[in-house]
């Protein structure tokens, strides 16, 4: 359900980690805690805080407290920085995966396209290597260079970008 008023997902209503698996490539570690840390925090400390503040401000007093507003202030200026290097993050990296599609697209023979993919799953198996202690699914996402569904799911639908429109036929 969702509020009708402001057409926010009621936090009843929310399923962790159903809308973290609702976008593409959280299942790498560290974008999908990024994620994760984002929501856990809106649904959990800013909206609770938000709702105060409107308690507080349609209240007898016309006002907020000094106390209600330092929180909620601080809290969602580091919310923002979060979502913001969340953002960041996955866009270079769908544009970096979108970059492998279309130099794999400029390749014409099955041989230069297995060797251009063996190229590239090398370079992120050696990056791979320097982590010990999570998974790494970078490379499953490198190895879904070609896959239009998977594209498609990379791109935002309307973006400019014709990379991006050509997406899903």
């Amino acid at each position: 359900m969702t509020d009708e008023k402001q057409g926010k997902v009621l936090p009843q209503d929310f399923t962790l980690y159903r809308w973290v698996g609702s976008i593409p490539m959280t299942d790498d570690v560290y974008l999908g805690m990024q994620a994760q840390n984002i929501a856990i925090i809106d649904m959990t400390m800013l909206r609770p805080l938000e709702e105060m503040a409107l308690d507080e401000f349609f209240s007898d007093a016309d006002r907020v407290s000094g106390p209600t507003l330092s929180k909620l202030s601080a809290l969602s200026q580091m919310w923002v920085f979060a979502l913001y290097e969340f953002l960041r993050t996955w866009r270079q990296r769908a544009r970096t995966l979108i970059r492998f599609e279309d130099e794999l697209a400029k390749r014409t023979t099955d041989e230069e396209r297995t060797a251009y993919m063996e190229e590239i799953t090398d370079g992120v198996t050696s990056k791979a290597r320097l982590i010990k202690f999570a998974p790494v699914f970078y490379r499953d996402h490198v190895a879904k260079v070609g896959d239009r569904e998977f594209r498609w799911r990379l791109c935002i639908r309307g973006h400019p970008d014709a990379r991006c429109r050509s997406g899903r036929s």
